[in-house]
């Protein structure tokens, strides 16, 4: 009996031997990393089909029967004379505007009673979250303004548009001088 019990502990012993240790558990992680530069960028031209951020606003004929600055109406996005709305977009948070205007010139010499200079107001709305942050610029004023928007500049589309109004001569009976006339509203946006 002897001999019996000393196979059965050999076997038991070998037997413990050869099964697998308890279960055991590791872990790691995988660190994954990307960057996005501070950048604005026009992401669709909006209403302009041209890619770029701009356009151009053809007036036509600036005087009226009398030779005296027409009435213009206001401009702005939504009128057929013109495609001035936007959309960019910025990966920082409180992008950096400026916005400035020259008025529509003529290169002709203007004697006392005449005009070769059209002022106008530039308005340049910024959509944001939660609002509008407007810059106004008016050409025999305040040539340029800007600043820091209030947010973020707004997803939709058409998030930055122009609107242009109060044309005028230096005197109301001024009468303008013939040839071309051309003025400009600049928009700079930048990261901050």
């Amino acid at each position: 009996m002897k001999y019996t019990v000393g196979a059965f502990a050999i076997a038991a012993a070998l037997a413990a031997a050869s099964s697998p240790a308890s279960a055991q558990s590791v872990s790691g992680t995988v660190t994954i990393n990307g960057t996005v530069g501070e950048k604005c960028i026009v992401t669709d031209a909006g209403d302009d089909p041209n890619p770029d951020f701009g356009g151009i606003v053809d007036l036509g004929a600036l005087d009226d029967t009398d030779g005296t600055l027409r009435t213009i109406a206001d401009i702005n996005a939504s009128s057929d004379l013109n495609n001035l709305g936007f959309r960019v977009v910025c990966t920082t948070a409180t992008p950096t505007v400026a916005v400035s205007a020259a008025p529509m010139v003529n290169a002709a010499t203007a004697p006392a009673g005449y005009a070769n200079t059209v002022h106008f107001t530039a308005d340049a709305n910024f959509s944001v979250v939660g609002g509008t942050d407007t810059y106004q610029v008016i050409t025999d004023a305040t040539a340029t303004n800007g600043g820091t928007l209030s947010n973020r500049l707004a997803t939709g589309p058409d998030n930055v548009q122009v609107d242009l109004s109060g044309f005028h001569t230096p005197a109301v009976t001024d009468v303008l001088v013939a040839g071309n006339y051309t003025g400009s509203v600049s928009i700079t946006i930048s990261p901050n």
